[in-house]
């Protein structure tokens, strides 16, 4: 998995407190031992993605990965450690539907990051994923297909640990399949055939019921996932 560091360049002027606060970051999670740094220091990250500076929000990820690695080495819990970043999870599902590739690009990556992580609970991250989208958001398309799209990836990139029900229930809620942006269409079509490529046939009989779903499209998720099982 590519380094997030990838995405930005620190020399930018208005960095530095971002950059060094990375540095320093064994430093403060040593010297405060239980106390509230991590709270703090997602707190931060959390600002820092919701800026307008392209930048201000690269270099934010940098310090949200190294505060997880810092938590990872902590041994921390992820009954505490999930919750810490529960906001800046939603805030990173809201970037995929971005229009600039760089931002769309290193949020996702950040959260499969997130998703790898052994004190983040991926289930965590996959529910927030599959919360309904606002019904002016769904009309236009894009903010379902970036879900659809990132939902596909989770699943491929980690198999059977994420579960495939949620995935299923937000393509039917949203009516992916019968979207009048063919974007939105061609997204829950791949879903579909990934999570029963991962998970087998399960997947399509729970969409024996409906109605968005004939038995044409049954037939060609079927011969979708054949053709990618014989390789």
């Amino acid at each position: 998995m590519p380094s997030l560091s990838n995405f930005t360049n620190r020399d930018n002027a208005h960095l530095p407190a971002l950059s060094k606060m990375v540095l320093l970051l064994p430093d403060i999670f040593s010297e405060n031992g239980d106390s509230c740094a991590e709270t703090v220091l997602c707190s931060i990250v959390e600002m820092g993605i919701e800026d307008k500076n392209v930048q201000v929000y690269l270099e934010s990820l940098i310090l949200l990965d190294e505060t997880i690695e810092q938590l990872e080495f902590l041994k921390v819990p992820q009954s505490k450690a999930t919750p810490l970043v529960s906001r800046i999870i939603t805030s990173l599902l809201s970037k995929l539907a971005d229009s600039k590739s760089k931002v769309v690009d290193s949020a996702e990556l950040a959260l499969l990051s997130m998703a790898n992580s052994s004190v983040i609970d991926k289930t965590s991250i996959v529910n927030a994923a599959c919360k309904r989208v606002r019904s002016k958001e769904n009309k236009g398309g894009r903010t379902a297909k970036s879900r659809l799209s990132f939902l596909e990836n989770l699943a491929a990139e980690f198999g059977q640990e994420v579960s495939w029900k949620r995935s299923i229930e937000f393509t039917k809620a949203h009516k992916s399949f019968e979207h009048k942006d063919g974007g939105v269409r061609a997204a829950a079509r791949s879903l579909i055939v990934t999570l029963t490529a991962i998970h087998g046939n399960v997947v399509l009989d729970s969409l024996n019921d409906c109605e968005q779903v004939s038995e044409k499209l049954l037939n060609e998720f079927r011969a979708a996932v054949f053709a990618i099982k014989q390789g």
